[in-house]
């Protein structure tokens, strides 16, 4: 007669000990610290770059972006920052808008992945950043307007870039310069909700762009719309030839004016779904909710 099977089961083995060494984080320092990797095999979906298997001066080097000037590449043959200088041929309408309406003006936001990504980008948030700022000239808490009077309505233009040389703006002009400022926060109010004067608004714009003559040339080939006039009145006309270029796009709609009487401060809005009302949740958000609050228990019976 045969064994019968017995019914107790073999004990599992243990699993082998787990080697110990330093964190993972420490293994890829000293990975890349040698000149070559361990293993000849890449993991698949990773993404392989000629630095990490120099040493650390030569990976240094690799990284960095070449001077202006200089047309080498690295030593993996590739060049991740563009060609440079960039290359004339590839201006586009928005870079002649901003070299021509905006001479001197540059913008802060200058991390894109290719040249014409740069262009585009930064042409498109110089003019967001213009009308923000001239329209935060006023400071509705505090008071405070940078642009009082036609001397600093001059330096503003001159620091703007708006302008190649200091101008001297009429009484008129300051007092226009003004109503085109309070025009555009209008807009940009009704951007965000509030019920605002766009007619009036815009009709001051209309004017303001008449008196600055502006027109559309064609420079190579492109269309650009600058003004003809000199002075306070072209700065004045190039800020409103930017509202002009921006109200038909998708970004002019995120630029947007406190809801806040109080504050009206021009903010860009970030938000995914274009939802944002306050300049800052924590100050004017919460200013309003504690109104609201106030103003529900007021009505309520006690």
């Amino acid at each position: 007669m045969g064994r019968r099977p017995s019914s107790r089961r073999r004990p599992r083995r243990p699993p082998p000990p787990r080697r110990r060494g330093p964190p993972r984080s420490s293994r890829r320092r000293e990975a890349a610290g040698r000149s070559t990797p361990r293993g000849a095999r890449a993991r698949r979906g990773s993404r392989s770059t000629a630095a990490g298997s120099l040493s650390a001066p030569a990976a240094e080097d690799a990284r960095r972006p070449p001077a202006p000037g200089d047309t080498s590449q690295h030593r993996d043959g590739s060049r991740p920052y563009g060609p440079w200088p960039p290359d004339e041929s590839t201006r586009d309408a928005s870079q002649l808008l901003l070299s021509t309406c905006y001479p001197n003006h540059r913008s802060e936001l200058t991390s894109y992945i290719t040249p014409d990504a740069r262009t585009m980008v930064t042409a498109l948030h110089t003019q967001l950043d213009l009308v923000r700022d001239y329209v935060n000239t006023l400071d509705f808490e505090t008071g405070i307007d940078r642009i009082s009077s036609p001397d600093e309505l001059a330096m503003w233009f001159s620091e703007q870039g708006l302008v190649d040389d200091l101008v001297e703006p009429t009484d008129e002009e300051h007092t226009d310069a003004l109503a085109v400022r309070e025009a555009i926060r209008e807009l940009l109010l009704a951007n965000n909700g509030v019920s605002a004067d766009s007619d009036g608004a815009s009709k001051t714009l209309e004017s303001a762009g008449r008196e600055a003559r502006l027109g559309v040339r064609f420079e190579n080939g492109l269309p650009v719309l600058a003004p003809e006039t000199e002075g306070a009145r072209a700065a004045l006309g190039r800020i409103v030839a930017t509202v002009a270029e921006l109200a038909p796009t998708d970004e002019w709609k995120r630029l947007k004016t406190c809801r806040d009487e109080n504050c009206r401060v021009a903010f860009y809005d970030k938000s995914r779904n274009r939802s944002r009302a306050w300049c800052s949740m924590e100050v004017c958000g919460n200013r309003e909710k504690a109104r609201s609050f106030r103003a529900r228990h007021a009505a309520s019976p006690s």
